[in-house]
């Protein structure tokens, strides 16, 4: 089962892919390398220039995306940037004689869209809590919970019962302190442990 946390990378992987067979098909066509007009190729012109910038790029979001880990994230959005810029650089050499691209307007919506699209996927890979294999996640997250935090019951049933008065407004002021240290980490054998260290600190009694 593909893990949710890597929706950013498959994403990655399937505009890479896309770019990369946009590439190549247009570079079946033979085109003239730095023409600026050529073959059309779903929907969008090409030429040899761009055939090949389109296989490299596609190619770069492929193998980041299966292999590349947290560095997948920064990729997508360094790549998204540069197909926004030279979507905008390109708007003004349409039709010019610099236009080493082939560009069209097609081309140009494409290169936002796509853009647009990388950045956001890249953005969310930077939220994401990153796992150290493929495409299918860590081994981690297959393992039974039960396996993978080892609390103390008597610990969990104390902090479980401090959140419990605090959102119910009858929580000491020691409870209060406690529970601020805990709410610095998300795991809850993290909390229990931090539950229990200001246990030590504020030198309470330990059930």
């Amino acid at each position: 089962m593909i893990a949710m946390g890597n929706l950013h990378r498959i994403g990655a992987a399937v505009v890479g892919g896309f770019v990369f067979v946009f590439g190549l098909t247009g570079l079946s066509w033979r085109p003239e390398m730095f023409s600026t007009e050529g073959p059309v190729v779903f929907g969008m012109t090409t030429n040899g220039f761009l055939a090949f910038v389109s296989m490299a790029i596609g190619f770069m979001l492929l193998f980041t995306a299966v292999f590349g880990g947290p560095v997948a994230g920064w990729v997508a959005i360094a790549a998204g940037a540069a197909f926004i810029l030279s979507g905008v650089v390109n708007v003004f050499l349409l039709g010019t004689p610099l236009n080493v691209m082939a560009f069209t307007m097609p081309n140009v919506v494409f290169s936002w869209v796509v853009g647009a699209v990388l950045v956001a996927l890249g953005m969310i890979g930077r939220k994401e809590r990153p796992t150290n294999d493929g495409l299918y996640g860590s081994h981690l997250e297959h393992e039974d919970p039960a396996e993978q935090v080892h609390t103390n019951p008597v610990t969990a049933t104390e902090l479980a019962e401090a959140e419990r008065a605090r959102a119910l407004h009858y929580a000491t002021e020691e409870q209060i302190e406690r529970l601020h240290d805990a709410d610095r980490y998300r795991t809850a054998a993290d909390r229990a442990h931090a539950w229990e260290e200001s246990d030590h600190r504020h030198g309470s009694p330990s059930a």
